[in-house]
């Protein structure tokens, strides 16, 4: 249901990152999750576009898309699928073999444009998928990965290019093991993650392999390149934590590892911006490290975890959603909160994207909820499926997002024009007229109900005789 309220006025932000459509996870390879421009609440669904779920026990459903042009693209467990991000309607599929379903990536290559994504499970694909579950404490969740495969899967795990005009296959490239980071690109060459801890680059338009890098653990986070570098997320093991890898572009290098002080095995993917790489821990924390030395500038807390999600970074702000739908927008210089909102809803693998003036945050209930960038104020808020919700991509008029569970596929959000907005604050805001007034309403009936119970109890007792002491003089005269 919307809620209802006056139309607001926001003021708009200055933009880093500039609106080049949504090609990659996040927007772009340095993954900032901004645009400066896109579809603005409120919303109406304007479109679906269902999708079968597949693999093992058909528990699998569509990775987050990206949008090119007219077209939504996003992986299955079998297939590429491009929808029309105007109608909904299916405008190509690809086959692929079996595997992850993890972002793709589309990149210019001579006169084209080509679609690149990976295949295959190596040896098969694991009887549960990857969850993320708490282990003892709501804080400290872990992640149990199936195992990797190891040489098994070379000969069936690979990333694909196709072009976006023929859906032709360009060139094709066996991987040293299984992929779940997605692909990551930018100008000129193509970078994956592998179960092994491999990192391979691509040149894009021959598909020849530039170099294999190592960054030493289990990946399962996209890769950020900017600046540079590389940026791999390792996860951690039973005796070790996660660590933040960066690998020279040049030749796959190592520049300098950041291993953090801390328990926590799992880190999302981090985000490039202006010299410094940000990561979401599941230890409750966001990290800034600098891109130069791997030496971190500062760490927040937060008040749950964040899982498999990477902060937006825009004017000045880095904004991340833990998993109890709090809404968080730091300093992106000093880590100090700027505003938080508490929306006391569920929120895991999605991350919130900003558009223009205004972030918005898809939940695992179904609802969209959009804020103000400056204020943290709530904006407009609605149930947009019966199932979660992730993955938004942000087109020139559309917002495209992934509905898991039944019903899966993927649905267009468009600007609704006789839709509400509000100005909602945090109930995290703590307003100390507002608060004290409230006491003294409380405070009210309370202090009626003593007066009538003591006013009662008075007319029970009767009038009070007071003793002036004579009677008692008397008594003594008289003995």
């Amino acid at each position: 249901m919307l809620l209802a309220g006056a139309v607001v006025v926001l003021a708009a932000p200055a933009w880093a990152q500039t609106a080049q459509g949504w090609p990659q996870f996040q927007g772009g390879p340095a993954h900032t999750g901004a645009v400066p421009a896109g579809p603005q609440p409120a919303y109406r669904v304007a479109w679906t576009a269902p999708r079968s779920l597949g693999g093992p026990r058909d528990a699998y459903g569509l990775s987050s898309p990206v949008i090119i042009g007219e077209l939504a693209i996003a992986v299955g467990p079998e297939e590429v699928v491009a929808v029309d991000v105007a109608t909904g309607e299916v405008a190509w599929t690809v086959r692929r073999a079996l595997g992850p379903s993890v972002p793709p990536a589309v990149g210019p290559s001579g006169g084209d444009e080509l679609v690149v994504y990976t295949e295959g499970w190596g040896s098969g694909p694991p009887d549960q998928s990857p969850s993320a579950t708490p282990s003892g404490t709501s804080s400290s969740p872990s992640v149990s990965p199936s195992p990797s495969p190891g040489a098994a899967a070379a000969a069936t795990s690979r990333l694909v290019a196709v072009s976006l005009q023929t859906q032709e296959r360009a060139w094709r490239v066996d991987l040293p093991d299984v992929s779940r980071t997605g692909v990551s690109l930018d100008a000129t060459t193509a970078y994956v993650g592998t179960n092994d801890g491999a990192v391979t680059a691509v040149d894009l338009a021959t598909g020849d392999v530039r170099w294999t890098g190592q960054a030493g653990g289990y990946l399962e986070s996209p890769l950020a390149v900017g600046d540079g570098l590389v940026l791999a997320s390792v996860r951690g093991t039973s005796s070790s934590a996660m660590k933040l890898v960066a690998l020279r572009v040049e030749d796959g290098s190592q520049a300098w590892t950041y291993a953090p002080a801390t328990a926590s095995v799992v880190g999302g993917a981090p985000t490039i911006f202006e010299g410094t790489a940000y990561v979401a821990l599941a230890d409750s924390t966001v990290r800034a490290v600098a891109l130069d030395s791997g030496v971190q500038r500062w760490l927040a807390r937060l008040n749950s975890y964040v899982i498999g999600a990477s902060p937006v970074v825009v004017d000045g702000g880095v904004i991340v959603a833990d998993n109890r739908g709090q809404v968080y927008r730091l300093d992106a210089a000093t880590g100090a909160r700027v505003w938080d909102f508490a929306l006391n809803v569920t929120v895991l693998r999605t991350a919130p994207v900003a558009i223009g003036e205004v972030l918005a945050l898809a939940t695992t209930d179904g609802e969209l909820t959009v804020f103000d960038l400056a204020t943290g104020d709530l904006v407009w808020r609605s149930q947009v499926a019966d199932a979660p919700v992730r993955g938004l991509a942000v087109g020139a008029d559309t917002l495209v997002a992934v509905r898991a569970g039944t019903g899966a596929g993927l649905f267009g959000l468009t600007n609704d024009p006789a839709g509400a907005l509000v100005r909602v604050q945090s109930p995290t805001i703590l307003e100390p007229v507002v608060l004290f007034g409230g006491w003294a309403l409380a405070a009210v009936p309370l202090v009626l109900g003593l007066f009538l119970l003591g006013r009662n109890m008075w007319a029970r007792l009767g009038v009070p005789q007071f003793s002036t002491g004579e009677d008692d003089l008397a008594g003594e005269d008289d003995e």
